[in-house]
Parts: C-alpha cells; structure tokens; sequence
C-alpha cells in the first residue's frame, strides 16, 4: 500500500496490535430508531492481525460490534477496506461514511447487505431533498464470504463503487455531499422476524443460521486526492 495515482495515502490500519488503537471509537449502546439492536464493546477484538466485529445473541437479544475512525474526517477521498463475513439470516452489515456534525443524511454506504448467503450487497447515497431524504442504490453481486476489497471514491458532483479495484457503479449529481465525512464498520441485527414482520410473512426459517456472525477486517487504508 501506498499513494496511487491521483490519491495521497494518509490513513493506514493493519490491525497487528494487540488491541484497537485509539485511532477508533467502539460503539456502544442501541442504534437510533432500532429497538431490536444493540451494540457493545465487547463484540470488537483485534485477534490474528485483523479487526473483528461479532454478532450473536446475550439475554434473549442479538447483541453486535461497530467502530467508527474519527480521526479522519474529510471531505472528498478514496476509502478501501479488506474484509469478509459470514452469512447469518440474523446479522446485517455496513461500511459507509458518516458526516462529521452527525446531521443525517448525508451517508455513503459503500457496502452494505441485509443478511442472507452474503453473495449480493449494495451501495447506498442517503441525502436530503426539499420535500424530506432521498437515497440511490446499486447492487452487486460477489461472494463476501470470502476476502473482498471493497471502496469508494469520492470527488465532487461523483461516487464511485469499488471491489477490487474496479469501479462496478457511480452516483453523480445532486446526491453527492459535500461536507466532511469518516468511516464507520458495523454489524447490526436483521432478524427474520424483522423481515418477515415487513413482507407479512409467516414463520422464521433459520435453521442454518449461525450462532456467531464474525465481520473481519484484514486492513484499511484512506487516500485524499493528490
């Protein structure tokens, strides 16, 4: 790793330290809006040279792990991370970028899934309209079980997707923020109940769902344009 052509590394995190640098805040606490979630420090390790974010049920909840880099905030960039997870019809994930006043939206989700097999996810830009919020999405079909290198980069009026290092979508236009923004990886509950609860289905099958989701992170780097 290193500076590419046109972007100026200025962030890199392996995970070879025994602990999370303070480079990273640990969530904690319920999300906003989600009364079925809850996250807790104690879903978040660094073990094997890598970041690990779990997700499995504690006193009759699924309780999950989420860490968000404050101390890179900027407006414009390239984000790349290495990850994998496993599949859990209970467990969802999301890489994104999150603006720095807090104020939502705007949100980047460079990947994102709802659970399941882990062999489709999908990129979200989350911005405000005059009547209210608004968000585009793409989808992308790859087997994120397996090691990935998912990324954005992000230039004015332009979102590009990445996996690999190939663009695989864009978002341009008015969707596109423009104000700081920094990277945040979390797990988050997507029971069936939960989707069943919104398609009216009936009945959870969940047979083959595992009783621990792990979200790996081999590394992440971040770029300013250069």
């Amino acid at each position: 790793m290193g500076d590419l052509p046109g972007w100026r590394q200025i962030f890199v995190d392996d995970f070879n330290s025994a602990s999370l640098s303070d480079r990273w805040g640990v969530y904690d606490g319920q999300p906003g809006g989600d009364p079925l979630s809850h996250w807790d420090p104690s879903r978040v390790a660094t073990r094997d040279s890598q970041l690990v974010l779990e997700g499995y049920p504690e006193d009759g909840r699924w309780i999950t792990g989420g860490v968000s880099n404050h101390t890179v905030a900027q407006t414009y960039g390239r984000w790349d991370v290495r990850f994998r997870i496993d599949p859990s019809d209970e467990i969802r994930f999301a890489i994104l970028l999150w603006a720095q006043g807090g104020d939502w939206p705007p949100e980047i989700d460079f990947l994102e899934d709802g659970g399941g097999g882990r062999q489709t996810a999908s990129g979200f830009v989350h911005y405000k309209t005059a009547g209210g919020r608004s968000q585009e999405q793409r989808t992308v079909a790859a087997d994120f079980t397996q090691w990935q290198i998912v990324g954005v980069e992000w230039l004015p009026g332009k979102i590009a997707f990445t996996l690999n290092g190939r663009v695989w979508a864009t978002v341009t236009g008015a969707s596109v923020p423009s104000q700081p923004m920094w990277l945040a990886i979390q797990e988050q509950f997507a029971g069936c109940e939960r989707r069943a609860a919104a398609s009216s289905l009936a009945g959870c099958p969940i047979a083959g769902t595992p009783e621990r989701t792990a979200l790996q992170v081999d590394w992440v780097t971040i770029y300013a344009p250069g």
